[in-house]
Order: structure tokens, then C-alpha cells, then sequence
């Protein structure tokens, strides 16, 4: 179990998964009122990367100037990531998904939760602006609001396919744009 409260992990760099962070081997990871900005991974998660069944928590922070070329925020295969009261902005997936988060289940399952919290301004080259989610991944968006991201190719707020589960509740998805289709929500194979 990993705990980091209060701080600022900026600036760091991979050549290959999770500049800021990486969380893997069914570890968990607790996140409280910090700043993670301005990482960059040349392969996916810019800021975080979780895989194998971690479990990582984010309250209260600011997610921001990340780059990779998948998942700019955050990249997850197989995990559980809960985002709450806080915000995910200016981040860019350089080449491919997932401007702020970008979550596969893959062989296992993964989950979104984000409640209370923003996205906005979050770019994405092909699918995903602010959102990308598939492959037996389940989001879940509560009380939030995905605003002004945009991607090259569908779904510029939020891209949800191939047998994942979308649902939203009590939250503000508006202004997003896609070069393709889908300019708030691009949902396929998948259910909403």
C-alpha cells in the first residue's frame, strides 16, 4: 500500500509507462490533495500507469500537463481507479487513446469511477478526448462535468466500446469535439 498526500510529482520522465507513477501487482495506491503535472511517458500514462490488478484512489488533486502517447492523465489494464473531487485538465495522449484516462479490461476487468470532479481541455490524436474506455472496462460518471476536449478521431468527451459499460448520472457533458463521430459520448459494441 502506497499513500501520497499533499505533494507535487512533476516533471519526471519514462521511455516507456508511468513518468509520474506506476501501479501494478495487485498494490493499492491512495492519492489525497496533490498536484500531478507536467509527466511524460513515451508509451502510455503520462502521469499514472496501472496494471495487474491495482487498485489506485485519487481525492482532492489536480491532474494536469501530462503526455503519453496513450493515456495522457492515466493508462489502466486491469484495474480499479476511483476519482474524486478533483480535476483533470490539459492532458494529451501524443499518438494514439485517452487524453485524461484511458482504461482496457482486457483478460480481466477494469472500473472508472469519477465523481465530483473535472475534466476539461484534454486532447486525445485518435478516440477519446477526455475518456477512453473498452474492452470489458466499466465507467461510471457521477456528478461531474467533461467539458471542452477534444479528439482526432470519435468520441470527443468520452469513447466507450466493445462490451464496456457507460453510465452517467447528475453530470454536465458539454462543448467536446471529435474529428469524426461523436462529439460528447461515441458509444459501440457497448452498453450505455
Amino acid at each position: 500500500t502506497m499513500t501520497i498526500s499533499s505533494s507535487t510529482i512533476s516533471g519526471n520522465t519514462s521511455p516507456v509507462n508511468g513518468a509520474g507513477l506506476v501501479n501494478t501487482r495487485s498494490s493499492m495506491m491512495t492519492i489525497t490533495s496533490s498536484t500531478i503535472s507536467g509527466n511524460t511517458s513515451l508509451q502510455n500514462g503520462g502521469g499514472l500507469a496501472g496494471y495487474s490488478n491495482s487498485t489506485t484512489n485519487i481525492s482532492g488533486s489536480i491532474i494536469s500537463g501530462n503526455t503519453a502517447d496513450r493515456g495522457g492523465a492515466i493508462f489502466q489494464n486491469r484495474c480499479i481507479l476511483t476519482i474524486s473531487n478533483s480535476t483533470v485538465t490539459n492532458n494529451e495522449a501524443t499518438v494514439s487513446t485517452g487524453g485524461g484516462v484511458d482504461s482496457i479490461g482486457g483478460a480481466g476487468a477494469s472500473s472508472v469511477l469519477i465523481q465530483n470532479s473535472t475534466f476539461s481541455l484534454n486532447s486525445a490524436t485518435t478516440d477519446g478526448g477526455a475518456i477512453f474506455n473498452q474492452d470489458n472496462s466499466t465507467l461510471t460518471i457521477s456528478s461531474s462535468s467533461i467539458s471542452e476536449n477534444t479528439s482526432g478521431g470519435n468520441g470527443g468527451g468520452v469513447f466507450n466500446n466493445d462490451n464496456s459499460t457507460l453510465t452517467i448520472s447528475s453530470s454536465s457533458i458539454s462543448e467536446n469535439t471529435s474529428s469524426v463521430i461523436g462529439g460528447g459520448i461515441y458509444n459501440f459494441n457497448a452498453d450505455l
